[in-house]
């Protein structure tokens, strides 16, 4: 079993390597999105909006994916910053299964539901059809994906960055091969989009197995009784990191649904800075999980210094990241409209993201980061409130206020309304952690100690022993 190799060297040296190596696995599982978008575009306009639509749906998805990984990156890298390695090979195994069982859920529930979601976010005619055919064929490939992320979190929480990314790549790397192969040389169209996903997130699943399994060795005899007990602490990570990271396609289906009124070619454009977005953040959207058994080892270890430098740390490559990339977007934001071949409300739309939005991206970014720290230091539920406050407060009204002003308004409203969240989190993150590095606040990890006021302990590593 791996070491806890996050409890000692230099904290900003652990940061920069999990957040290169799990950016780039985070990245291409984005990539995938983004070169999806791009071979649908090539099919016309009516094509883009509908993937735009369906791919609205599918980020939910992805977020449960991501949800759970972190669910399981946290119970792992705790368990082996204490020392505890049966422990946490108990966890990997229960954990995945757990992962699975929850992504099937997700897609029952889903399922019946899928044409009045398109709907809703206000996809019409042709359009709704075509992503009605995009979804029934990615959706019941979720467990799939969530099984690959759930596998890259564990390699994560080992300490074995390379091959987390590795899993994650291969969704980019299969995508890019298959897409125009069933879109275009198979003539399938948007289906074949979908067929090409479907693939590459079998595959991801796949190479994720064999590291975690076989490279690692982490197996271990199924336990029907101690998979139960399990699963009350995963489920205290796992919902309230669930529900935050849902809290993001919640909130972009709403201003989908507001920039709809506008015509599919501000679906379009929306479409792809959306995509585009992720794709270039990439190593910070990979921090809220990178960052994570950093945290989770070193309070594991009771290192609470080391936490607040590995904090620190994050939100200043947070910083120095989002100021470069956005100053290369700013120069590049014609040839992205080119390569899409963007015109009017699209084009005006990618303009004005690249030349205003993303340099005040960074105040959105320290959301991730706090986030990564409630998840992992023992307040799962102080991210939930802030990504669904974001989702809400920090999204509905703001909708309103923009409209007037066409797309450019609505963006630039919602930005500046998540801003706000990501600031106030990053506040609360630094008080909660200077607290812990004091002692004025401690996590509950007393077996069965329960916080006055909630119906379920806040800190998730209270048992089973």
């Amino acid at each position: 079993m791996t070491e806890a190799k996050f409890t000692k060297g230099s904290t900003m040296r652990h940061v920069l390597v999990m957040a290169s190596s799990g950016s780039v696995g985070l990245a291409a599982m984005f990539l995938a999105d983004f070169i999806n978008i791009y071979f649908v575009s090539l099919l016309g306009e009516v094509e883009t909006a509908a993937v735009g639509y369906a791919v609205t749906i599918t980020f939910f998805n992805t977020s449960v994916s991501i949800g759970l990984s972190i669910a399981v990156g946290a119970v792992v890298s705790h368990a082996i910053g204490s020392r505890r390695r049966q422990r946490a090979r108990k966890y990997v195994l229960n954990s995945l299964i757990y992962s699975i069982a929850v992504a099937l859920f997700a897609v029952a529930a889903l399922w019946p539901f899928l044409g009045d979601l398109l709907t809703l976010l206000g996809a019409k005619g042709r359009t709704h059809d075509v992503a009605m055919s995009f979804l029934k064929i990615a959706i019941p490939s979720m467990p799939l994906l969530v099984g690959a992320m759930a596998m890259s979190g564990v390699l994560r929480a080992v300490g074995d960055a390379k091959r987390g990314m590795m899993n994650t790549m291969a969704i980019a790397i299969v995508n890019a091969i298959l897409d125009p192969i069933f879109i275009f040389a198979l003539s399938m169209g948007v289906e074949g989009a979908a067929v090409a996903m479907v693939f590459a997130r079998g595959i991801a699943f796949a190479v994720g197995a064999y590291s975690v399994f076989v490279t690692h060795g982490l197996r271990t005899q199924f336990d029907w009784t101690r998979f139960k007990l399990h699963s009350v602490p995963i489920t205290r990570v796992a919902l309230p990191a669930i529900l935050t990271n849902a809290a993001t396609p919640i909130g972009t289906g709403f201003v989908v649904a507001a920039i709809s009124n506008f015509g599919d070619d501000a679906v379009k454009g929306f479409t792809i800075i959306t995509r585009l977005a992720p794709l270039a953040f990439g190593p910070v959207f990979a921090l809220s999980g990178s960052v994570g058994p950093i945290l989770g080892q070193n309070l594991g270890a009771k290192l609470y210094d080391r936490i607040a430098r590995a904090f620190s740390d994050s939100i200043l490559v947070t910083f120095i990241y989002c100021i470069s990339i956005a100053s290369v977007l700013f120069l590049l934001q014609n040839s992205i409209a080119s390569i899409f071949d963007a015109k009017g409300d699209a084009a005006s739309l990618i303009h004005f993201y690249c030349t205003w939005i993303v340099f005040i991206f960074f105040f959105q970014a320290t959301l991730f980061i706090a986030n990564a720290s409630f998840n992992n230091l023992g307040r799962p539920t102080y991210s939930t409130m802030f990504n669904m406050g974001r989702a809400t407060i920090g999204t509905i009204p703001f909708v309103w206020l923009g409209t007037p002003y066409g797309p450019e308004g609505i963006v630039a409203a919602t930005t500046l309304g998540a801003s706000l969240f990501g600031v106030a989190s990053f506040f609360v993150a630094k008080r909660h952690i200077r607290q812990l590095a004091t002692g004025e606040a401690k996590p509950k990890h007393i077996p069965g100690g329960r916080r006055r006021g909630f119906p379920f302990p806040l800190w998730p590593f209270s048992r089973p022993k």
